[in-house]
């Protein structure tokens, strides 16, 4: 399995404090073995890490995902307004297993994994470079029209 569909549930937000006590349990397995949807913010795992490492000493994924969603485009709108509202920022960050929840979705980023590793977030220019490639990734994953479910804010 490559890269796989995740959502990650941010602290401050209030459904976290909702799912919080349902968090992952031992029945589900380690979160990348299988997916299951959830909470607020979609993102692919990168590369997990289920011992953790000497900066994080708990299990911990590196996850690449979308910070501000493309807008809605229409049939009437130029090839430059199109372009621009295909825009997407995306983050990259190591988050712990327990904020974690997988879905049913997978989503093959390939090259992902090369770029993006432990060694990349040390340094803020590296992180810089990572997140350069992965909106590359990303809006040409949107432009070719594949995994619409990805590129879609969640409702609640």
């Amino acid at each position: 399995m490559d890269c796989i569909g995740w959502q990650w549930k941010e602290r401050a937000d209030w459904h976290a404090i909702r799912w919080r006590r349902g968090g992952l349990s031992h029945s589900y397995g380690q979160p990348h073995d299988s997916c299951k949807l959830t909470l607020p913010l979609q993102v692919v795992l990168i590369q997990p890490n289920d011992q953790g490492a000497k900066g994080h000493n708990f299990p911990h994924a590196i996850v690449a995902g979308i910070q501000r969603y493309p807008q809605k485009i229409t049939k009437r709108m130029g090839a430059k307004k199109v372009q621009k509202r295909s825009k997407v920022k995306p983050f990259v960050k190591v988050v712990n297993y327990n904020h974690l929840m997988p879905t049913r979705y997978t989503l093959e980023l390939e090259g992902l994994k090369g770029i993006v590793g432990a060694d990349t977030l040390k340094e803020p220019e590296q992180r810089k470079e990572a997140r350069k490639n992965v909106k590359k990734v990303l809006e040409e994953r949107f432009s070719a029209g594949k995994n619409r479910w990805f590129f879609t804010p969640l409702r609640f």
